[in-house]
C-alpha cells in the first residue's frame, strides 16, 4: 500500500530506520568534535598568554581558528542545519 507521497509503508519504515541510524552516528561524531573544539580553544588561550613572537603567535592562532571553523562546519552538517536547506 502506497502513501500520499508514493512511498510504500515499507519504504517509510526503512527511511525512518535510516534516520535513527544517522541520528546515532551524528551523536557519536559530535563528542570528538566537541573535544577537538575545546582543545583548540585551550591551546589558543595558552598561545595568546605565551612569550612567543607576535608573528608566530598570529600564525598559530590563525591555524587554530581554521580548526575551530571546520569543526563548527562539521557540527552544523551533523545537526542538520546545512542538510535542512532546500536543494538547488
Amino acid at each position: 500500500m502506497e502513501t500520499k507521497n508514493g512511498l510504500s509503508q515499507e519504504d517509510l519504515l526503512r527511511l525512518a530506520s535510516l534516520g535513527e541510524v544517522f541520528g546515532g552516528f551524528a551523536h557519536e561524531i559530535a563528542q570528538p568534535l566537541n573535544a577537538i573544539m575545546i582543545a583548540s580553544q585551550v591551546v589558543q588561550l595558552k598561545v595568546e598568554r605565551s612569550d612567543l613572537p607576535e608573528e608566530e603567535m598570529k600564525f598559530i592562532v590563525h591555524r587554530l581558528n581554521i580548526i575551530t571553523s571546520q569543526v563548527q562546519k562539521a557540527s552544523e552538517i551533523l545537526t542538520g542545519n546545512i542538510l535542512r536547506r532546500p536543494l538547488g
